[in-house]
């Protein structure tokens, strides 16, 4: 991930969580550690689909405080419709095809 970002350059980076049953202490720690990094560089990180377990857990983190309700997602759909507002129709131009496993 860190090359595809680096490559292109986004505005935010969406992370699709629907797999993930819930964050592990190390996980989490990483995550943050990411979403701070990504910032320094002037990326948002948003999460999207967090099941309810990781959900709560995000909520009660740093990483929670650090992105708030506006960063964190029902769905994709949720998400994209935040960002085109946010940036508009300059958006489409900078949207990056998302890379499957």
């Amino acid at each position: 991930m860190r090359d595809l970002v680096q490559q292109r350059g986004p505005k935010v980076v969406i992370l699709e969580c629907s797999a993930v049953p819930d964050f592990e202490y190390t996980a989490l720690e990483q995550l943050a550690d990411g979403e701070e990094k990504l910032r320094a560089a002037g990326i948002e990180l948003w999460l999207a689909r967090l099941n309810p377990q990781p959900l709560h857990t995000v909520r009660r983190s740093p990483l929670g405080a650090a992105l708030g309700p506006e960063r964190m997602f029902l769905d994709i759909g949720a998400a994209v419709e935040a960002y085109l507002q946010r940036f508009g129709a300059r958006a489409s131009s900078d949207t990056c095809p998302p890379t499957g496993p």
